[in-house]
């Protein structure tokens, strides 16, 4: 366990990474080709204690440069950066987050500002409980349209098993489903390649096979299959990162 309350991005993260990171993107159409994708992750210690800098860049849609701030009972982070929105169109954005708390228990906030539109694009909250045996963590996403639920559980932390679960209830919504459960387990097969699998309520079925192929330099490749689909077309995507 740490001995600091984090960031606000460390709310859920430990669930949000085993459920979500390296699978591939939900579409409405199935993807029979593969999406190629690169991911940067760069952090920069300065010289005052407890201060960073990190620099995030996926390509083609994302990078944020962020000034971060830590200590044993506040995490603060002030960044601006560009992504890509859903039709094609590249936004710039504004980002503060702040969490207060200890190791055990942390709330915290994150807000998203649209620099061209001058507008509120989204705004988040959360608590995170950690202890020895889990880690629990509750938020609420897309202005508070979203709320989500999350348990994470290390079996062994020498060969990376691990297992998760998320519920996630909408409060509006187009579609009838309103509630949707996920469950997720990975284990190392090695010391330089994990595999994780997820399932979900909606029937979707993923796998992610992640080979570290350098040192902090990392492949993917992942596969998702739609079963509420007419055609059972497997989406398949790769990806590269560099992580800290």
């Amino acid at each position: 366990m740490s001995n600091i309350p984090g960031l606000f991005d460390d709310i859920g993260k430990d669930a949000r990474d085993l459920l979500y990171k390296d699978y591939t993107r939900h579409s409405a159409a199935p993807l029979t080709l593969p999406r190629l994708s690169w991911r940067f992750d760069v952090a920069c210690k300065g010289s005052v204690p407890g201060l960073n800098t990190a620099f995030k860049l996926t390509i083609p849609d994302f990078s944020k440069v962020e000034l971060q701030y830590m200590n044993e009972f506040i995490g603060i982070t002030a960044g601006i950066g560009t992504k890509t929105n859903d039709f094609q169109r590249v936004e710039p954005f504004l980002n503060f987050s702040a969490v207060l708390g200890v190791s055990l228990l942390s709330i915290g906030a994150d807000v998203e500002l649209d620099i061209t539109e001058r507008s509120l694009n989204e705004f988040h909250a959360g608590m995170k409980l950690t202890t020895s045996f889990l880690t629990a963590s509750v938020t609420t996403n897309e202005k508070l349209d979203t709320l989500r639920a999350s348990l994470f559980h290390a079996i062994n932390p020498l060969s990376r098993t691990a297992i998760a679960a998320e519920v996630e209830h909408k409060f509006t919504s187009d579609s009838s489903k309103y509630t949707t459960l996920s469950f997720g387990a990975q284990h190392g097969l090695l010391p330089w390649t994990l595999l994780k699998a997820r399932v979900n309520t909606e029937g979707l079925v993923g796998t992610v096979v992640q080979q570290e192929l350098w040192h902090k330099f990392y492949l993917a490749i992942a596969g998702e299959v739609d079963y509420n689909q007419s055609t059972l077309a497997p989406k398949i995507g790769f990806s590269m990162s560099l992580r800290p």
